[in-house]
């Protein structure tokens, strides 16, 4: 009996600091400059009528946020999506979250969710849409 209450004890304590451990994420606000897809060819065996399809791996971004530009690049997880059935997910100008965790960076989508990016480099000033 008293084996069973220090191991609910123990349970009851560690899930308890997990808890106290887990912080907000806390975002850092920008404004998207300029925002293309990155592409990658889907290779064909033999001789194609058509031109090979075009999956959608990633994002391009450059960041405005305060007296700096941002550039980053964030990969796309899970299913892949062919170019016919891309829609873009942000506009240039509007504002876009991003947040860093250790070493990993965070853009967040409109809907909610993250994509984990890279962090290229950074410029002082704003820069022009180049990407």
């Amino acid at each position: 009996m008293f084996v069973k209450r220090a191991v609910f004890l123990v349970l009851l304590i560690v899930a308890f600091t997990r808890v106290a451990d887990a912080k907000k994420r806390t975002y850092e606000k920008g404004k998207l400059i300029d925002v293309s897809p990155n592409y990658m060819e889907f290779d064909v065996l033999g001789p194609s009528i058509f031109p090979p399809p075009q999956i959608l791996v990633g994002y391009s971004f450059e960041i405005q946020v305060g007296g700096y530009t941002y550039f980053v690049k964030a990969a796309m997880g899970g299913l892949l999506r062919f170019r016919p059935q891309y829609k873009p997910e942000w506009s240039v100008n509007d504002p876009i979250e991003f947040r860093f965790d250790k070493s990993k960076m965070f853009v967040k989508r409109p809907k909610g969710r993250e994509l984990q990016a890279r962090l290229m480099k950074v410029v002082p000033g704003t820069a022009n849409p180049s990407l």
